[in-house]
């Protein structure tokens, strides 16, 4: 057995799959760490993809992407919607 398992702490790697915006479900939200560090610097990485598919969007289209052009991005209408729950959790 692991010392993680006999301990039964949090661990990076769990951190991590807290972090990941894909389909992993091993770790649940009510088991993700949540404190203020942790959450401001989640913020941070959010507002940090934001801000990248912007400039990518201003660089292909000419012009800053509205509401409407973020949220018809499939991978932007989910990060917009974790980075307001991140927000909800840090209030």
């Amino acid at each position: 057995m692991s010392l993680n398992v006999i301990l039964n702490t949090t661990t990076s790697q769990d951190i991590r799959e807290c972090r990941s915006l894909g389909e992993r479900t091993e770790v649940s939200e009510e088991e993700c760490p949540t404190s203020i560090p942790f959450l401001t610097r989640h913020i941070q990485s959010l507002k940090k993809r934001v801000r990248r598919f912007e400039n990518q969007f201003e660089q292909e289209m000419n012009y800053k992407p509205s509401h409407n052009d973020k949220y018809t991005n499939s991978e932007m209408v989910r990060v917009m919607s974790e980075l307001a729950k991140a927000r909800k959790q840090l209030k």
